[in-house]
C-alpha cells in the first residue's frame, strides 16, 4: 500500500548514511493495473474512471524522473511522500517513528526466508 510504502520510506531516512529515500505518487494513471484480478464489472469501472480522470504513464513517472534528476539540494527531504513535484503531509499514522520502525522490521522478518538466499 501507499502507506507502508511511505512507512519504509520514512524510517530508512532515520538512517545515517542511508540515500535519500522518498514514497512517490504518481497519481491515477491509465493503466490496467486495475484490471488485474477484478471482479464482474470493476475492470470496466476502472477503466472507464482511468480513461477519465487519468493521466498518461509518461506523466505518472514525472515525479520520480523529477526526484532523479534534481540536484541534491534542490530535492525535498529525504522520507517525503511526494505528489506533483510537492511535498504532501503524510497521515499521522507515518509520522510515527516507532510504527514506521516496528513495520520495517517485521517486514523484514517475514522476508527472512527469501532474502537470506541472495
Amino acid at each position: 500500500s501507499k502507506l507502508m510504502q511511505l512507512m519504509h520510506a520514512r524510517h530508512l531516512a532515520t538512517w545515517p548514511q542511508a540515500p535519500a529515500c522518498y514514497a512517490v505518487h504518481p497519481g491515477l494513471v491509465k493503466t490496467a493495473i486495475g484490471n488485474k484480478h477484478s471482479l464482474g464489472y470493476m475492470g470496466l469501472i476502472w477503466t472507464l474512471f482511468t480513461n477519465w480522470r487519468g493521466i498518461s504513464p509518461k506523466e505518472g513517472a514525472d515525479n520520480s524522473l523529477w526526484l532523479a534528476n534534481s540536484a541534491v539540494e534542490d530535492r525535498p527531504p529525504s522520507g517525503s511522500y511526494v505528489h506533483k513535484r510537492s511535498i504532501k503531509a503524510p497521515l499521522a499514522l507515518a509520522q510515527d517513528a516507532e510504527a514506521c520502525s516496528r513495520l520495517y522490521h517485521s517486514t523484514k522478518s517475514w522476508l527472512a526466508p527469501w532474502l537470506e538466499k541472495s
